[in-house]
This record gives structure tokens, C-alpha cells and sequence, in this order.
């Protein structure tokens, strides 16, 4: 009650309302950042998930869309969230795609996947 006293005494209510507004938006942008659900995530590449595909068939539907996050520079915590997912299925997904791209030790799977 403080706050909204204090806030009213040098605010408009009209001041008020256009802090809340601003505030709803740098939280949804901030989202956004940082990773979450946007829907622009095929149009960013639209070549890449054909191009993948067409190199390794053999992927689950899971695996391109962790390429994908991979593609887009997302953190293993980020992809982590994105997809509401475990680390163990993270790890495992990721040693999966090793596998089925014959990719060697030495190779890193991000390169891998940005040159595509």
C-alpha cells in the first residue's frame, strides 16, 4: 500500500499504467533472449532441417530439434528448458547424434552441426 501511495503521489495514474506496460514488455522480450518458445525457430534456418534430413535420416524428431537449438547457439541450458527435458536425456540425446552423424572423438558436435 506504501509503494502504490508513494507511487501515485509523483505518478498519473495514467504514469502507472504505462510502467506496467512497459514493464509486461521487457519481461516477454527478455523471454524471448533468453531462449524461450518464439516460433521463429524453423524460419532462422529454413534450409537446415532438410539439409540434416537429407544427411542423416536416421534422426528422431528430438534429435533435429536439439540440431536446431544447436544451430541457434542455444546453451545446453537452454536447450534444457526449451524442450523440458532432463540433463541424462540431454546427454543421451546428444551422444545419440554423435553416433548417427559418425562424428569422432575429436570432432565437436557443435562445428558439426553449424556447417551444415
Amino acid at each position: 500500500m506504501y509503494i502504490y501511495q508513494t507511487m501515485s503521489n509523483n505518478f498519473g495514474y495514467i504514469d502507472i499504467i504505462l510502467l506496467g506496460m512497459i514493464a509486461g514488455f521487457i519481461i516477454l522480450r527478455l523471454r524471448n533472449i533468453l531462449g524461450r518458445k518464439t516460433g521463429h525457430e524453423p524460419k532462422i534456418y529454413p534450409d537446415f532441417t532438410k539439409n540434416l534430413v537429407c544427411l542423416k535420416g536416421n534422426l528422431s524428431p528430438s534429435e533435429i530439434k536439439i540440431c536446431m537449438c544447436i544451430k541457434m547457439s542455444y546453451s545446453n541450458i537452454q536447450i534444457k528448458e526449451h524442450m523440458k527435458i532432463s540433463d541424462s536425456t540431454l546427454a543421451n540425446s546428444r551422444s545419440n547424434i554423435r553416433k548417427k552423424m559418425r562424428l569422432r572423438r575429436a570432432q565437436s558436435l557443435t562445428n558439426s552441426i553449424l556447417c551444415i
